[in-house]
C-alpha cells in the first residue's frame, strides 16, 4: 500500500471527525503515492465528551480493518500501524508538527514558576536520577530557552545552578525518531545494514521497507542521546544530552519532574518497545547511504521486514 491510497481511505473514514495530513507536507504523484513520507496524521475536528482523539482512532482501527481484512494492523495508543506505514492520531488541537514540544516546554516552565511561590527561590528539583538547583531570579524566564537546530538531539536547556546548562530532548506519547545515521556512518551495524541494502539491490529486491535489530550499546546509546555520546562521562551539549523526557503528561510530585511515559537519563539504555532498529522507507530527494530516495533512520521498533 502506498501512503497517498491509505491517506484518501483515511479522510474517506475520518470523514468530518478529523483532518488528515502527511508529515512531510509532500505532494502526491501521479501514481497515488506520496513523496516524502510514510506517516500520517490525523487531528480531531472537535471536541468530544470524553477522549476525542481515542474515539476517532477507534473509527479509523474499524474503519481499515473492514476495507483491509487481509493487512498486517495493529494499534497501540495513538498509533495505528498498518503493514510498514504509520497513522498517528492525536488529541484535538491545531494541527502543529511541533505542538508537543511547546507543550511540554510551556508545561515544564510553568512548574517551575508554581514552585518558586511554594518553595520559595532558589529550590532544588528532581529529573531523572539528578537534584538540580533552580534559581529562578537569576535567569528569570531564561530558566528553560527552547533550541532544537534541525539535526540537533536537545530540545531545551535547563539553566541550573548546581550542574549548569542541562541539555534536555522531549518526545510525545507516540512512538518516536531516535536518530538518523548520517552522523553514524563509521558504525559497524550501520556499515553491516549498507552491504545488506547493498545485497538486495543486486538481487533485485527492494531496499525500502526492511529494518534490523541494533544490538551495539554504543550506537544505541549515541542514537539515543545524540552523536557526540561516547560514555557517560562525556561532557553534555546539544548531541549529547542530560535527559529524554517522553510524554506528553508533564507534573510535579514528591520533589520530582514525572511523565507519564519515561524518563532516560544519559547512558541508559531504551526499554521494552523502545529497542531501537535500523530501517529504510522511501523519500524522495534523500540518498540515503548512497542509495536514491531512500531514507535511513534508528527508529524504536522494528517498522519494516526484518533482515
Amino acid at each position: 500500500m502506498y501512503i497517498g491510497t491509505l491517506i484518501a481511505d483515511l479522510k474517506n473514514i475520518s470523514g468530518y471527525d478529523g483532518k488528515v495530513h502527511d508529515i512531510g507536507y509532500g505532494k502526491t504523484r501521479s501514481d497515488n503515492r506520496l513523496s516524502t513520507s510514510n506517516r500520517a496524521y490525523v487531528v480531531p475536528n472537535y471536541k468530544t465528551q470524553g477522549n476525542s482523539n481515542q474515539k476517532l482512532l477507534k473509527k479509523i482501527e474499524n474503519g481499515l480493518k473492514l476495507k483491509y481484512p487481509n493487512l498486517n494492523i495493529s494499534t497501540s495508543e495513538n498509533l495505528i500501524k498498518v503493514d510498514n506505514l504509520s497513522v498517528f492520531v492525536k488529541p484535538y488541537s491545531v494541527f502543529d508538527p511541533n505542538r508537543v514540544e511547546k507543550l511540554q516546554v510551556k508545561k515544564m516552565r510553568q512548574i517551575l514558576f508554581d514552585l518558586v511561590n511554594e518553595k520559595g527561590n532558589p529550590f532544588y528539583v528532581k529529573i531523572g536520577n539528578t537534584e538540580y538547583k533552580i534559581d529562578i531570579d537569576r535567569y528569570g524566564n531564561d530558566i528553560i530557552q527552547s533550541i532544537g537546530t534541525k539535526g540537533d538531539k536537545a530540545d531545551i536547556i535547563l539553566k541550573t545552578s548546581n550542574f549548569g546548562d542541562v541539555f534536555i530532548s522531549l518526545k510525545g506519547n507516540t512512538t518516536f525518531q531516535w536518530a538518523g545515521v548520517s552522523d553514524l556512518l563509521n558504525q559497524q551495524e550501520v556499515q553491516d545494514f549498507k552491504d545488506i541494502m547493498e545485497q538486495r539491490s543486486v538481487q533485485g529486491k527492494s531496499v525500502t521497507g526492511i529494518s534490523r535489530k541494533i544490538v551495539d550499546n554504543k550506537l544505541i546509546k549515541k542514537s539515543l542521546y545524540g552523536k557526540d555520546y561516547e560514555s557517560a562521562n562525556t561532557p553534555f551539549g546539544v548531541n549529547n544530552v542530560n535527559h529524554i523526557i517522553k510524554g506528553e503528561n508533564i507534573t510535579y510530585s514528591n520533589g520530582s519532574i514525572r511523565t507519564n511515559k519515561i524518563i532516560y537519563n544519559n547512558g541508559e539504555l531504551p526499554i521494552g518497545t523502545d529497542s531501537p532498529y535500523i530501517q529504510t522507507n522511501s523519500y524522495s530527494g534523500r540518498n540515503d547511504l548512497g542509495f536514491n530516495n531512500v531514507r535511513v533512520t534508528i527508529w524504536p521498533g522494528s517498522r519494516g521486514q526484518n533482515v
